[in-house]
């Protein structure tokens, strides 16, 4: 019976000891990722997929959409993380698709955060730019050219995410009062290297799904502007005022599908010569 009682207590003490084991590994696995690596892991939570959609206003009117999607991935294979950038911008109407701004894009990335792969299109001015990326040891060998060109070859430290044209912030979560953070970030746009700062300025109530909620107000500031966001503890985004008149509110995807269609309709709209209005504009 005492053997017993010392096995128990022997066993007792390996789990104890294995779980803060695996405890400490998980947070120096967590300190050695990039910011943008951080903050998936943050976002995601225990979540296997988690999304973010935000539309774009200026004058009172949707002008476009910001769309992210992070997925956590099972299978034997190299990539941890699927990220899915979308967006789409609209500012000046009398420039027709040359006004356009829209990107659609897709990297993985392994589980040190480091970028495997990317593909994605731009829409930029009236030109389109595809982008393909393979990670080669740190780097990632990213090719933006046009349709039927060889196009430019640039070398990105994979450790590097993905920022949106008009709203670069990568996905939040775990916010607390008075933190600051800073992500960089790779712009397809400016084909440069950007740095995203994130300051947590005070909590306030808001409001989420109808009920009050410990939220968060918070300052970021980036090569597009200065943002004045609110935003849950967990990351959900509710409102973001930014610069010019711009401002970004909460929505669904099935919102952004019903106003501008799956990814890249538009451009597929434009070039089969089918009236854009078959897509109903934001109002």
């Amino acid at each position: 019976m005492r053997l017993m009682r010392y096995v128990s207590y022997l066993l007792a003490v390996c789990v104890f000891v294995l779980v803060h084991v695996r405890y400490a590994a998980l947070q120096a696995r967590y300190s050695r990722l990039s910011g943008y690596s951080r903050a998936l892991t943050d976002f995601l939570g225990f979540r296997n997929e988690r999304s973010r959609y935000l539309l774009i206003l200026f004058g009172g009117k949707v002008r476009g959409y910001s769309g992210l999607r992070v997925e956590r991935l099972f299978k034997e294979m190299p990539a941890r993380y699927r990220v899915s950038l979308e967006a789409y911008l609209h500012m000046v109407p009398v420039l027709k698709e040359r006004g356009d701004v829209e990107l659609n894009l897709v990297s993985s990335l392994n589980d040190s955060g480091l970028v495997e792969q990317v593909t994605g299109e731009l829409g930029a001015f009236g030109k389109r730019f595809l982008l393909e990326g393979k990670r080669r040891g740190t780097n990632l060998e990213l090719r933006i050219r046009t349709p039927g060109s060889q196009g430019s070859l640039l070398s990105v430290p994979a450790e590097l995410g993905f920022g949106g044209p008009v709203f670069p912030l990568p996905p939040l979560g775990n916010l607390h009062e008075g933190e600051s953070r800073s992500f960089s970030y790779f712009d397809p746009l400016t084909r440069r290297q950007a740095v995203m700062r994130l300051r947590v300025t005070e909590k306030k109530q808001v409001q989420l799904a109808g009920i009050k909620i410990e939220g968060y107000a918070a300052e970021v500031t980036s090569p597009v502007g200065r943002f004045t966001v609110i935003a849950s503890s967990t990351g959900e985004i509710l409102s973001v005022v930014g610069p010019a008149g711009i401002s970004l509110r909460r929505t669904t995807e099935a919102e952004v599908r019903r106003r501008f269609g799956p990814p890249g309709a538009r451009r597929r709209i434009r070039e089969k010569g089918v009236k854009s209005a078959q897509i109903p504009e934001g109002k």
